[in-house]
């Protein structure tokens, strides 16, 4: 199934955490450290009211049912330090993606900003980490359908989980930047993660798409 549509704003907390590892081996400094992300995502349906006619979101669980789900990443320190951040925001939106939550950009800034701190600031034999708590009113509850059938494989597939296409802005389309493809002798656009395509090509593509077609970052 494709990701909910979210109606209004998402409500959401992040929590950070850390605690001491008990015997500890001497290494070197950051050497190990991972920055552990845990999702705890609900979804709650709106009334058709709200959909319709824009009325006033409420939480009500008794009357439109919610579903809720979790999912957890570990980010090495390595790349949440990394002045390139694409691995780090790709390896959020795929913890997002994979229980068709929507990847909101601000809150993955968020994330990462938190991330860098507690990392800077934390003793180097303290595992650090946030809970993150986000709750959205959708259209649809989605069906959440993991490995069930015991049979000791793990059916996870990234192939399966579905990207929700949203056109680009107009601002950020004219705003690539362009590059000489040498390979070919032609002119190609480079997005901001410096995936180069042809550029007919790539703006065909952001005008039902807001995300890269190779690594998935969003082009906002």
């Amino acid at each position: 199934m494709s990701s909910p549509q979210v109606i209004g704003d998402p409500d959401y907390f992040i929590s950070p955490y850390s605690y001491t590892q008990l015997n500890t081996i001497e290494q070197e400094p950051h050497t190990g450290r991972f920055f552990i992300i845990n999702l705890n995502a609900m979804f709650n349906l709106a009334s058709p009211a709200t959909i319709e006619d824009d009325e006033p979101l409420f939480y009500d669980e008794t009357e439109y049912p919610i579903s809720t789900t979790e999912n957890t990443v570990q980010i090495s320190y390595e790349t949440l330090m990394n002045i390139n951040n694409t691995e780090a925001l790709i390896t959020i939106q795929d913890m997002f993606a994979a229980v068709y939550f929507p990847s909101f950009s601000f809150i993955i800034d968020e994330i990462i900003d938190c991330g860098r701190k507690m990392m800077n600031n934390n003793n180097l034999n303290e595992e650090v980490g946030v809970d993150v708590y986000v709750h959205v009113f959708v259209n649809e509850l989605p069906q959440l359908d993991w490995d069930d059938d015991d049979d000791g494989d793990d059916d996870y597939n990234m192939d399966d989980f579905p990207i929700c296409f949203v056109a680009s802005s107009e601002e950020s389309i004219e705003k690539l930047e362009k590059v000489q493809d040498v390979s070919v002798g032609s002119e190609a656009t480079k997005l901001p993660c410096t995936h180069a395509y042809h550029k007919q090509c790539v703006v065909e593509w952001l005008q039902v798409s807001k995300f890269c077609p190779n690594c998935r970052v969003e082009i906002v």
